[in-house]
């Protein structure tokens, strides 16, 4: 049986998400870098920013924003994407970059999924 999340919970992923996407950027913007670099991670920290921010009003926004939260969700991804190509083209690409795009893509998904059930029910808060 597949995880069903509550609108508590999902809102927890959405903040953990951000908190963690977040200390990543920050933590990526303190060593030299290339412009383009230092541009997908200002990027983001911009999405992660966009997940507290979600992960904070998921409970008033989760049945009349779904598809606004849906598109930032395929847009976050879509970062994740270029950000990887562009590291593959570059040829510095490594284990950690096929790992990091394959998470962006479970999470999203995931999130994806609790989402839309959640507000195909009809949840409110809690």
């Amino acid at each position: 049986m597949a995880m069903q999340e509550s609108p508590k919970s999902l809102r927890t992923y959405f903040v953990v998400v951000g908190l963690l996407s977040g200390l990543s950027h920050v933590n990526q913007l303190t060593v030299p870098a290339p412009d383009v670099v230092r541009l997908f991670n200002y990027v983001g920290l911009a999405m992660a920013a966009g997940f507290l921010v979600i992960g904070a009003k998921l409970p008033t926004w989760l049945t009349s924003k779904t598809s606004a939260i849906e598109g930032f969700l395929w847009a976050s991804l879509g970062v994740a994407v270029a950000a990887s190509l562009w590291d593959w083209s570059a040829g510095v690409a490594s284990l950690s970059t096929a790992i990091s795009l394959g998470l962006s893509v479970v999470i999203t998904v995931y999130l994806r999924t609790q989402l839309r059930r959640l507000a195909q029910l009809g949840a409110g808060p809690g």
